[in-house]
């Protein structure tokens, strides 16, 4: 079960201000989180940010139903923006409802309640997972691949990634609809503990290249402060756009040591990868042949001679050049500090870093960004 959003006592208590209600729904700062409230139901809107003690903006457009608002972000994130109609609201509130019943589980009614959020909002894949995991726990696995099926069909490699690291749908690998988006040829990809580079915090590692889908995966490392993430990140290689991610490392559920985990850690580690490395093999994935650039006149500049390309940052662009010729651009966030060029795809990997201020944890410092290059 994709749990996102944390589960609730319901009750009547009243949210501390600042809040706004509009036809029966309250939505409220409390206590740094985003949410709402329909008479006993309540919600949890945002997860990633920790808001101020008041709006920016709030708006409601009576004719499309359509709450807006900004708030302010207190982990240096700066301001954040949000966009929800009332349908948008109910499917969160009826998600967190039967998200509390699958916990007692009440499997068949927190199904009943997931399908009432996914009917409310059918672009959130967060419902549907869900409706797929009380399904299939509940012995429904025909009923689990239908609730799947408009995401395998629009979003197949996030979905199988998410089927995958999920305990509770993992049992539906074995059905026809997730086997049919196999590759025909098994890749040869090793994804292994020995690959975190633990001394190395702003990098790439374990390059892979999918040739039948035409997929980039590659482990970014970010270490911030005393913390450590590592996560596994799946491009489409001609658009440059993440369409998978996958924790590796995240110390808010690993125990760390000074340095690298413990040994509790550790085995939370082993099995992460231990569910990715056959993922990876089944989706097709070997070692991608890579190019390394030659530094030029600092980081911002890389010269790759066998793809006879140049790259180079420009405040927060980062241009291929063959010539005087552009044959990619990538926006990034903060600087560049490496490039890597894939032969298999004509793609160029490029990392970055942002530093946040100190106190803060707005992001990801280190940046991972796919530039399609021209051949």
């Amino acid at each position: 079960m994709r749990v996102l959003l944390v589960v609730l006592v319901m009750g009547s208590v009243a949210f501390a201000a600042p809040s706004k209600t509009i036809e029966g729904y309250t939505i409220a700062i409390d206590n740094g989180k985003l949410m709402v409230r329909k008479g006993t139901g309540r919600a949890l809107l945002a997860t990633r940010h920790s808001f101020g003690d008041a709006f920016k903006s709030f708006a409601f457009d009576k004719q499309t139903k359509t709450v807006s608002l900004e708030a302010e972000d207190t982990t240096c994130a700066g301001s954040t923006k949000y966009r929800w109609t009332l349908a948008h609201l109910d499917a969160r509130l009826a998600n967190d409802a039967a998200l509390a019943l699958h916990m007692k589980k009440d499997h068949a009614n927190a199904a009943v309640g997931f399908a009432k959020a996914t009917a409310a909002d059918p672009t959130w894949n967060l419902a549907a997972y869900n409706l797929a995991s009380a399904k299939q726990v509940g012995g429904d696995p025909a009923g689990a691949v239908a609730a799947l099926a408009p995401w395998l069909a629009s979003e197949p490699i996030t979905t199988y990634v998410q089927v995958t690291t999920d305990p509770e749908l993992a049992p539906l690998l074995a059905r026809p609809e997730l086997r049919a988006l196999q590759a025909k040829q098994p890749g040869t990809a090793k994804l292994t503990y020995q690959a975190i580079q633990w001394g190395n915090p702003y990098t790439v590692s374990t390059v892979l290249y999918a040739p039948e889908r035409g997929l980039i995966a590659l482990l970014r490392h970010d270490a911030r402060w005393v913390a450590t993430y590592v996560d596994l990140m799946i491009f489409d290689a001609k658009t440059g756009v993440l369409v998978a991610e996958a924790p590796i490392v995240s110390p808010d559920n690993i125990e760390m040591g000074p340095g690298k985990p413990t040994a509790a850690g550790r085995k939370i580690i082993d099995g992460r990868i231990a569910k990715l490395q056959p993922m990876l093999v089944e989706l097709g994935f070997v070692p991608a042949k890579i190019e390394k650039g030659a530094e030029v006149d600092g980081p911002h500049k890389r010269r790759f001679a066998k793809a006879k390309l140049g790259v180079v940052a420009k405040d927060l662009t980062v241009n291929a050049l063959r010539g005087n010729t552009r044959v990619g651009t990538v926006n990034i966030q903060g600087n560049m500090l490496d490039a890597l060029f894939v032969e298999d795809s004509s793609t160029a990997i490029v990392t970055s870093h942002r530093h946040s201020a100190e106190g803060c944890d707005g992001g990801p410092e280190a940046g991972v960004y796919l530039m399609p290059v021209t051949p």
